[in-house]
């Protein structure tokens, strides 16, 4: 059985130059899986890391046809050992994407079903903006914001 944690969101550009600036910031390689230039993949940290645009339906509070471009993390039954960073993983390439591409409105969503998260871009008190999730009615902050995400999955580690 494979996991999944997925995160949909928007950037004004093209996915070839999503792509670059993903590559740049997160150091991934993505490549076109099986010659399909849409569909973006590559191993990291021994999980399966996809980007590309989704042509997923809404389905209730899952708002997908808000969002252009999902990326996300999928670990198979054989990878199931490195499940316990696959969220943590997601929720820091939410943050690297909002702090280097301001990708600043999106949704973290587990196996495709479970809203994990619903980001936007805040106010704090100090007058300085912040990424904010409103399912949790927190700024997300490390490593409190990746730790609450795991009482909304099953991927909880277990120390």
């Amino acid at each position: 059985m494979s996991i999944t944690v997925d995160y949909y969101f928007n950037w004004s550009g093209t996915l070839d130059e999503l792509s670059t600036e993903v590559r740049t910031w997160i150091g991934a390689d993505l490549q076109p899986y099986k010659g399909e230039p849409g569909f973006l993949y590559c191993r990291l940290l021994g999980m399966e890391f996809t980007l590309g645009e989704h042509h997923l339906t809404n389905n209730a509070d899952l708002n997908f046809e808000d969002f252009r471009f999902e990326i996300g993390i999928r670990t198979p039954w054989p990878d199931a050992d490195f499940r316990p960073i696959q969220l943590f993983t997601m929720a820091s390439l939410v943050y690297a994407l909002y702090r280097r591409l301001a990708i600043t409105d999106g949704i973290l969503v587990f196996d495709v079903q479970v809203l994990l998260a619903r980001y936007e871009q805040r106010s704090l008190s100090t007058g300085e903006r912040g990424l904010y999730d409103t399912v949790s009615g927190e700024f997300v902050s490390f490593p409190h914001h990746p730790i609450s995400l795991f009482s909304k999955s099953r991927l909880a580690p277990k120390f």
